[in-house]
Parts: C-alpha cells; sequence; structure tokens
C-alpha cells in the first residue's frame, strides 16, 4: 500500500483522510468504491454487503462462453473471481491456474473440434512435470471450461470428465521428532547468536503446542489471552476456515507466553513471520530428516491422541469443522498403534 491508502482488513482499505474504502477482485479487475464511513465497524458491515452487491452484479455480465477455448477460460476466470467466499489469495491461486492451462493449452482453437483424446494427451504431458495437487486443480479448471461450453451450446459433451484425477500421495508421520529430538531442536535453535534465535525457538514450541497455523500465530495477540483460553482469529484474513476459535491454555503455552511478557504487553506475541529458515537450519545441523512448519501440527496433533484426548476434540482443537473425519483418516491408526502398545502393559 502506499502513503495514501493502507490495508485495514480483508477486502477493505482506508484512505489518509480516514474514509474506509471496498477495495477487492471482482469481474476479472481491482475495484474501489467507497463506503463513506471512518468508523471500522460500520465500514466492514458495509464492505460485506457491497462486495456482494459488486459480484452478483458482476456475475449477470459474464461474457458467452464464445467460440474459442481460450474465450471459456476466460469466462471460467470471471466465474471464479466472482466466488464470494473466496480469499483474495485463493482467487489469485486460481487465477494463476487458469493463466497455466491457458498457456498449455490451444487457446484459439474452436471449442467444438477439441476431441476427448487431444484431452487425454493434454492431461498426460501436464500432469508430467507439476504435482498431484497442481495437476487436479487445472483438472478442475478444464471440466468447468468444459461445462460453460456445454451451457453455451458450444459443446454437447465434457471431455474433461473422463478424465482421472492424480492420487495426492499422503505425507507419513513417521519422520516426525520424538519428544527428545523436539528439544533438541529448541535447544540448537536457541544457542545461536543470531537477535531472533529466542523468539524462532518460542514460535516453533508454540506451534508445536497449539496446533496453529503460521498465520494464526502470526496474528495472535497478547489481547486474544484469556485466563483459560486462548482466541485465534487468523487476523484480518481470517482462519482457514473463516471461523474463529479456542483452545485450552496448554501449560506449554502458558510458559511460552510468561516467558515473553513485559510490562503493559500489548498487540501481536510474536515479531517475526515464521520460524521456518530457523527450523530447516537446526534439522540441518542435528543431522535429521526435514521437518516442515505443517509437520509441527501433525506433531501436535499426534501427540494429542497419543495422551488420551479424543479425536472430534483434537480436530476442533485444530480448527477443523467435520467433526473429526479427516484427523480419524490421518491420525485414527496412532490412536490404535497407541492403545495395543498400552496394551502389551496388561501383561
Amino acid at each position: 500500500m502506499s502513503e495514501t491508502w493502507s490495508k485495514a482488513g480483508e477486502n477493505l482499505v482506508r484512505h489518509r483522510g480516514g474514509t474506509y474504502y471496498l477495495r477487492a477482485w471482482v469481474g476479472g479487475k481491482v475495484i474501489r468504491i467507497s463506503l463513506e464511513t471512518k468508523d471500522l465497524r460500520i465500514a466492514k458491515l458495509k464492505r460485506d454487503t457491497e462486495l456482494d452487491a459488486q459480484r452478483q452484479k458482476a456475475a449477470k455480465k459474464l461474457p458467452e462462453a464464445g467460440k474459442t477455448l481460450g474465450d471459456a477460460l476466460e469466462v471460467v476466470r470471471l466465474r471464479l473471481a466472482s466466488v464470494p467466499d473466496h480469499k483474495d489469495s485463493t482467487r489469485h491461486y486460481y487465477d494463476q491456474l487458469v493463466t497455466a492451462v491457458k498457456g498449455s493449452l490451444p487457446a484459439d482453437r474452436a471449442a467444438k473440434s477439441w476431441t476427448a483424446d487431444e484431452a487425454r494427451v493434454w492431461w498426460k504431458q501436464f500432469t508430467s512435470g507439476v504435482s498431484a495437487t497442481r495437476a487436479n486443480g487445472a483438472l478442475r479448471i478444464v471440466r468447468m471450461m468444459f461445462d460453460i461450453l456445454v451451457e453455451s451450446g458450444s459443446r454437447r459433451d465434457n471431455p474433461g470428465s473422463d478424465l482421472k484425477r492424480r492420487r495426492v500421495p499422503q505425507t507419513g508421520l513417521s519422520h516426525l521428532p520424538q519428544r527428545e529430538k523436539f528439544e533438541e531442536i529448541l535447544k540448537s535453535i536457541r544457542s545461536l547468536t543470531h537477535p531472533s534465535a529466542k523468539e524462532s525457538a518460542d514460535f516453533v514450541e508454540w506451534l508445536a503446542w497449539s496446533g496453529m497455523r503460521v498465520n494464526e500465530v502470526r496474528h495472535f495477540w497478547w489481547e486474544h489471552e484469556g485466563k483459560q483460553w486462548l482466541e485465534v482469529t487468523g487476523g484480518p484474513n481470517g482462519t482457514k476456515n473463516h471461523r474463529h476459535r479456542h483452545i485450552p491454555k496448554f501449560e506449554a503455552l502458558k510458559r511460552i507466553l510468561d516467558a515473553r511478557r513485559y510490562p503493559g504487553c500489548t498487540g501481536p506475541v510474536f515479531s517475526i513471520k515464521s520460524p521456518r529458515f530457523a527450523l530447516t537450519n537446526a534439522c540441518k545441523r542435528l543431522g535429521i530428516p526435514h521437518i516442515r512448519i505443517h509437520d509441527l501440527k501433525h506433531l501436535f496433533m499426534t501427540t494429542a491422541i497419543e495422551k488420551g484426548v479424543d479425536i472430534p476434540t483434537v480436530s476442533k482443537w485444530g480448527g477443523h469443522q467435520d467433526g473429526g473425519v479427516l484427523a480419524m483418516r490421518t491420525y485414527g491408526h496412532i490412536r490404535d498403534d497407541h492403545s495395543l502398545e498400552e496394551a502389551r502393559k496388561m501383561r
């Protein structure tokens, strides 16, 4: 943002004069509309109403699919940009994906002449150099493109419906560090003389004991600390599922907060954006397998389950909204393995 404008929240900016404006990607372009108020609370309410109206207006103006594959892809781009529940980062991701798909297809080709065999050849070539997740995202774009062509009467079939999604490999949990090894990682980070070493170690430990995502920790403020609970907001862009949640103030988290506390503490608890490099370098120094930032969330979930916390509760702490379905699929075997291990004590 320039000196004239400052970000005040998702799809919300403030002019240096104090007036708030809606700023969002709608209908394939960035719009900025005055909300005619200097009150942030009122601005947020007016922003949501105005944004919904603008997106509905843009959806009604969507162009016809046209005659080429490229025309249809531009309609896909506009439709995805007009989905009201998508975050700006999600819209940006889909915009990039549509561009990548358009670059891999004969965009000027007559839409009705592209055959199912050609679609299969394209799918084989496209998936050879990308991850399964990105490939499946591209497949969604192509299927939407052909759905639009069918809607517009340019085609009667959808060649994309016969293309098979790539299997996304599940990340194993066997590489997660045991408690002793994790303590070594923290000690290695804290031993450095870098000014942010201690804070990086605290950040890593917080991730492992809270189940929070990096963005959620980055926007965790002292004001979110209660006597027994901690509020997870995700900041202006919200959490992954757009919902605030509360997690218990576990003893490990209380210890970190007490160590970082200072007179009149306010604002963000952590000042660094991410301890990613500190964690990576510590693993290298110790000669252990690479541990990703997201692995710390897995570490939290598995530790809680092994300590006997039921999966629906762990899932709720982690911000899942499915009642534990995903957690059961990912971590269910840990509960079974731990149960068998405990059963051996009955001999």
